[in-house]
């Protein structure tokens, strides 16, 4: 199974750059999908952006931020989360945050 823990980072945050290095290289998240599932993620709101991320690169798309956004939107996931009122665009957006650090996180190595 694969660890999404690093030490010195708390779990969320690591799940967050995990999120943003598949939305910053394509490459990467056809590379990494396979090797994760939305169980990785302890936060709702970022399984169901994993879940974005997996089905625009399943349909050969780019899973950038702009992508993944239409994607909620249209899957009508943009609003709520699993788990009632957490606003998945909004947890879009603080991934999205990261995405600097993602691509230059030694710690991260997708």
């Amino acid at each position: 199974m694969l660890d999404l823990s690093f030490s010195g980072v708390n779990r969320l945050e690591t799940e967050r750059m995990v999120l943003s290095a598949l939305m910053l290289d394509a490459s990467s998240a056809r590379q990494w999908l396979p090797k994760l599932s939305e169980a990785h993620f302890i936060e709702p709101a970022h399984a169901t952006i994993f879940r974005a991320i997996a089905t625009v690169v399943a349909e050969n798309e780019t899973s950038d931020l702009v992508t993944v956004h239409e994607w909620l939107y249209s899957a009508g996931l943009r609003g709520q989360s699993a788990v009632g009122s957490c606003n998945v665009v909004i947890w879009l957006h603080i991934c999205a945050k990261f995405l600097p650090l993602a691509g230059h996180n030694p710690d991260i190595h997708l």
